[in-house]
């Protein structure tokens, strides 16, 4: 494994075996069902509508679970359910997601795989002068038309996905923020917060932070299943949760794991 993915995933380990429940500000949390919720998360992996999901295995397999054939095999999509996955050999990052191309943030560039999507308004108004865009109506609308066509090749879904994520017994909708979601987890009296994975290079040491305004906030499950466990991953882009991905994690990374809680 080259140095430095192993670097980030001891890292990445080493904050997870560190982090415990912290205390979160008091909420008034409303009660949310999550027994019946169409996706859950648990020590094993993902359930869809009741049926286990299958990390590590082919995209065709993938559409058995989900009941549905994948929209744009090409990328993992799934647009209709707003899911999608990226699958390399016996390892499988599955994600959910609460937003796409067709929002602000979308618009603006600013999601987290698509930075180079923007919309022909939002370059205009980047490319201002006296008062006035640089930018005419012509080629705003040269914009916007190329960027309807290249949307299939942006790994989002055309619709996002509706509804709750029961995660280890706690509740994720895209409407809420980082605290709330901590805040359900902490009401259980047994889930760990979700904390910053410090992955980005600014010279600052962010780990176990909780602000929530740009990037990965992750847990590890706590129990191996079927050998295997699994990486949560919470992604907000301007304090809003852009998706949740899950990974199972590979032999090396499990080593890696294994060795530090030694």
């Amino acid at each position: 494994m080259p140095m430095k993915k192993l670097l980030v995933i001891t890292l990445s380990l080493c904050t997870t075996l560190f982090t415990n429940c912290q205390q979160m500000p008091n909420k008034d949390l409303a009660t949310i069902d999550v027994k019946n919720a169409l996706i859950t998360i648990d020590d094993c992996g993902v359930l869809y509508k009741g049926k286990r999901l299958p990390f590590g295995r082919p995209l065709k397999e993938w559409e058995k679970a989900l009941g549905q054939k994948s929209s744009r095999p090409e990328i993992g999509m799934f647009d209709n359910l707003g899911v999608g996955l990226s699958a390399i050999e016996d390892e499988t990052d599955f994600y959910i997601f609460f937003t796409n191309l067709d929002s602000p943030e979308g618009k603006a560039g600013k999601l987290n795989f698509a930075a180079k999507y923007e919309s022909g308004e939002h370059i205009a108004a980047r490319n201002m002068e006296g008062g006035k865009s640089l930018i005419s109506d012509e080629k705003i609308k040269e914009f916007n038309k190329e960027n309807e066509l290249s949307k299939k090749e942006f790994f989002y879904p055309y619709k996002t996905y509706q509804g709750v994520v029961n995660i280890q017994g706690a509740p994720v909708k895209g409407d809420m923020d980082l605290q709330t979601i901590n805040a359900y987890r902490e009401k259980t009296e047994k889930l760990d917060i979700f904390t910053f994975w410090d992955r980005n290079v600014n010279s600052k040491d962010e780990t176990l932070t909780t602000k929530g305004e740009r990037g990965e906030y992750f847990q590890i499950t706590d129990k191996e299943c079927g050998g295997k466990l699994y990486r949560i991953v919470l992604f907000f882009t301007d304090y809003k949760l852009e998706y949740i991905m899950v990974s199972n994690l590979s032999k090396s990374e499990m080593e890696t794991y294994y060795e530090l809680r030694k």
